[in-house]
């Protein structure tokens, strides 16, 4: 990672305008960007002065003799899995924060097809197994996720709610994004939110002190990723510290693509290669299904803040994120193959919605 030079006048003119624009915040605006384990304010002003160049050169196809097939795992290895669960050992993590920008709408509470349910009660109703269950969301949508789990009647204990964090919105130019009545424009900040969120808000603690051993974390849109014991047996009966679910990649697929880099496998984010990558070396795709371990160090973390465009309105805006993804990067991780077919049905716009069929 590399800091890049910004002209001495230009990271004053920031910070003037910057800190002229906090003084009209309020105090629950200011508490809103402030919360800890979250993307602080004055880092927000240093990644804008100092802008910092987390792209990565040269990555490489992963050999796949080190890749698991998830059909070869043995009987036992999912008895393993299922009595991890069972046993409570192992948390079922639920990635909602999404605000759905493609679709006009939060994707955790657009109606299936033919269907009572939305894709957020579809993935709790695939986690009825497990008795902790995690629901990470921003804090714009949990007032709302809390009044439709009640209202379909699916609350239950060991469900909790956690709020990720936010920042405020940047134009192109860096200056703070205002809404119609004047007010900051805020935003989650990324699914790499999940576990920062699940340590500050004090649920993580509580299931390791009930003798809980792993989270297995899945996205919200991936309406095939409910609970596999295979997935969970082989994490826990190899000591691994991350195992993430990939599938074959087909040809339009654009994502998290699982490559080496300095003698890592990890996962890595298209945005973030070289241009000069040539992406289609690349045979395998993240589901963003994974499993990790709880007691892992996740306070050693120093999390990489990514610059992101994106279209609000018509108006191109500037939000940083992290990636959940950073895990394997810094923890030694482990990949398993799964099929397509059976794992991975992601819906990214309402086309994808209108063409699910459940089975």
């Amino acid at each position: 990672m590399q800091a890049r030079t910004v002209e001495p006048h230009l990271r004053q003119s920031f910070t003037n305008n910057f800190l002229i624009k906090l003084q009209t915040f309020t105090q629950r605006e200011l508490s809103r960007i402030t919360r800890e384990g979250g993307l602080d304010i004055h880092e927000l002003a240093q990644l804008v002065t100092m802008p910092r160049d987390y792209s990565i050169d040269c990555p490489e196809d992963v050999d796949e003799v080190h890749i698991h097939n998830l059909d070869l795992v043995a009987s036992d290895v999912e008895k393993h899995g299922d009595s991890l669960v069972q046993n409570n050992q192992v948390a079922f993590c639920i990635l909602a924060g999404g605000a759905g920008t493609r679709i006009g709408k939060p994707k955790a509470l657009l109606q299936l097809p033919n269907s009572d349910d939305t894709l957020l009660t579809h993935k709790l109703k695939q986690a009825k197994s497990f008795r902790d269950v995690w629901v990470v969301v921003s804090p714009d949508l949990s007032s709302l996720v809390k009044t439709h789990i009640r209202d379909k009647n699916l609350e239950k204990d060991g469900l909790r709610i956690v709020e990720q964090f936010e920042s405020i919105r940047l134009d192109s130019v860096n200056d703070v994004v205002l809404d119609d009545a004047g007010r900051p424009c805020f935003y989650p900040t990324g699914h790499g939110d999940a576990i920062p969120a699940l340590s500050h808000s004090g649920v993580l603690k509580e299931f390791l002190d009930r003798g809980g051993k792993h989270i297995f974390i899945v996205n919200v849109d991936n309406i095939l990723a409910d609970l596999d014991p295979r997935i969970c047996g082989l994490h826990d009966a190899n000591n691994h510290f991350v195992t993430c679910e990939v599938v074959r990649r087909l040809g339009d697929d654009v994502g998290g693509y699982l490559c080496q880099h300095n003698g890592v496998n990890q996962i890595v984010e298209s945005f973030r290669m070289s241009p000069e990558t040539d992406t289609k070396q690349f045979s395998l795709l993240s589901t963003n299904t994974m499993v990790v371990r709880a007691d892992l160090p996740f306070d050693t973390i120093t999390w990489s803040w990514h610059r992101v465009k994106k279209i609000i309105d018509n108006k191109v805006v500037i939000q940083y994120e992290r990636l959940l993804q950073q895990l394997t990067e810094r923890f030694k991780s482990e990949f398993v193959e799964a099929r397509r077919s059976q794992r991975f049905q992601p819906v990214k716009n309402l086309d994808d919605l209108s063409n699910i069929k459940l089975k």
